[in-house]
């Protein structure tokens, strides 16, 4: 299988400010904005290596909706050289037990041999041959450097990114694992209600404005938002149920393909509510919903969690621990 690295481009998207894109890749990555400013300054920065072609392809969705353009940079596999088929030599033949006369030098062999040696042509000739040998040596060494360093620095300073992204999500791992509370209440703008997340979940990741809470965690792509209707502001002839339908026509004008697919009462801290289960696509994503109704003297609560269909498996059951943890003092 093949495997890919992720690297984020220098490109923003327009309409978007480097602040706003910065906030969001220090949410998304867990790191601090001083390694942020250095990621958004270069022309190209890896921040996952090495992972299959499904986790860089989450990684490259979680990025690119933070505003910034990210690259998915296949890996090639190594090339292994097929070993050389080796011909057996012939045998060497045996030494001959006859020993030959050796030929006497000739005398102009040995003059030009004392006269290399000790004259001072000789010396030039050595220095000559020095020189023709050493010179190229020394440009193709600074050549070589010339190219070798700038490339080694760029990746020098890619590994020292990448390996601060690892250990700091081996940090939280290792911090997730030891502590024994798992999950954290949130409380809404006024704080008459709250909601029970996954300790991992961030406020604000869900970026609802109408919402009383909104929370979420980007690099799953799962969400959730409260909202309180206050249904003394406006004539209110509903019961819970025919409230709750009339959502979920919203929903399917909104959506495309909007299906409920479940409905079922729900009880959240001894209060009754009801619950939708619904399946829709928007902008070509597939989605997965668990809405929850609540009513309560003078207010009615609409929590919403939502996931691509893909993570809908491992998160739904703190979707629906999520939607039932409501808590609201009247």
């Amino acid at each position: 299988m093949p495997n890919f690295n992720v690297i984020i481009l220098n490109n923003i998207k327009d309409g978007l400010t480097p602040e706003e894109v910065e906030q969001r890749l220090i949410t998304l990555l867990k790191v601090k904005a001083p390694q942020v400013k250095t990621i958004m300054a270069r022309q190209r920065t890896l921040v996952k290596k090495g992972v299959d072609q499904v986790t860089a392809g989450k990684y490259q969705a979680a990025i690119e909706r933070c505003g910034i353009a990210c690259e998915l940079e296949l890996i090639e596999p190594p090339v292994t050289d097929t070993p050389a088929s080796t011909s057996s030599s012939k045998p060497s033949p045996k030494p001959s037990l006859k020993t030959s006369t050796p030929e006497p030098a000739s005398i102009n062999a040995y003059t030009g041999h004392w006269y290399n040696k000790y004259s001072d042509q000789g010396a030039i000739n050595v220095w000559f041959i020095l020189a023709i040998t050493i010179l190229p040596m020394a440009v193709l060494i600074g050549l070589v450097s010339a190219i070798a360093m700038p490339a080694y620095q760029d990746y020098k300073h890619r590994s020292e990114a990448a390996t601060v992204l690892i250990q700091l999500k081996e940090h939280d791992s290792k911090t997730a694992l030891q502590s024994p509370v798992t999950k954290k209440y949130i409380d809404s703008k006024d704080s008459r209600a709250r909601i029970k997340v996954p300790l991992s979940w961030k406020v604000g990741a869900a970026e609802n404005e109408e919402a009383s809470i909104n929370v979420g965690n980007l690099e799953l792509e799962t969400y959730a938002i409260l909202i309180e209707d206050d249904i003394s502001l406006h004539d209110y002839n509903h019961t819970l149920k025919s409230y709750s339908e009339a959502i979920i026509v919203e929903y399917q004008k909104v959506l495309e393909e909007a299906v409920v697919i479940d409905t079922k009462p729900l009880e959240s801290n001894g209060v009754k509510g009801l619950g939708y289960d619904l399946s829709a696509k928007m902008q070509g994503f597939e989605l997965n919903y668990i809405i929850a109704f609540y009513a309560f003297p003078g207010r009615i609560y609409q929590i919403h969690s939502w996931t691509i269909k893909a993570n809908y498996e491992q998160n739904e059951a703190a979707m629906r621990d999520l939607v039932g943890s409501l808590e609201v003092a009247y």
